[in-house]
């Protein structure tokens, strides 16, 4: 391996958090059709689920 190739590995960045808000990981159960489907969706599976969540506590917040 060439001093170049030495030099970038090692200024080579980690993966960082995702900018947003903070998160956490869940483990929700799905029928495999119905999940398929989700992740199929604009922004995929984990998207759906965030925006449906939220819809469903300002609708009942707004009760």
């Amino acid at each position: 391996m060439s001093q170049m190739e030495t030099r970038e590995t090692k200024t080579r960045k980690k993966p960082g958090p995702v900018p947003g808000a903070p998160t956490r990981k869940y483990n929700v159960l799905l029928e495999e059709e119905l999940g398929e489907w989700a992740k199929r969706q604009p922004g995929g599976l984990s998207e759906l689920v965030r925006r449906l969540i939220r819809e469903e506590r300002q609708r009942k917040e707004a009760e």
